[in-house]
């Protein structure tokens, strides 16, 4: 995992701990930043200098591609989408079914 040094212009190895298992990547890290993950070594390619700029500045196009595919409609849906009328109107309902058969094994004493 390499992080790409502005001021410099060039990539810094910050872990070669990555482990990979499933198509994800597990690594720890110390603060947020942007990183590269290469099999190559960035540090010794000679175009890294010259790819360097053309990897910062895709980021942001590879930020807006992400967010586009995570509004992909074949992406599961995850969350609640109930209406909450509907829940509240369960509840009520659940509730006063409750309070009948309370009342009737009350009264039936």
């Amino acid at each position: 995992m390499y992080y790409y040094n502005p001021e410099t212009g060039k990539f810094e190895l910050v872990n070669a701990k990555v482990i990979v298992k499933d198509g994800y990547a597990t690594f720890e890290i110390e603060y947020c930043s942007d990183y590269v993950l290469s099999k190559v070594d960035l540090t010794k390619t000679a175009e890294t200098e010259t790819k360097a700029a053309e990897t910062v500045s895709g980021a942001e196009e590879t930020k807006a591609e992400t967010t586009t595919a995570a509004k992909d409609a074949s992406i599961p849906k995850t969350g609640d989408n109930a209406a909450p009328a509907a829940a509240a109107l369960a509840a009520v309902m659940s509730a006063a079914a409750g309070a009948v058969a309370f009342s009737r094994k009350k009264n039936a004493r």
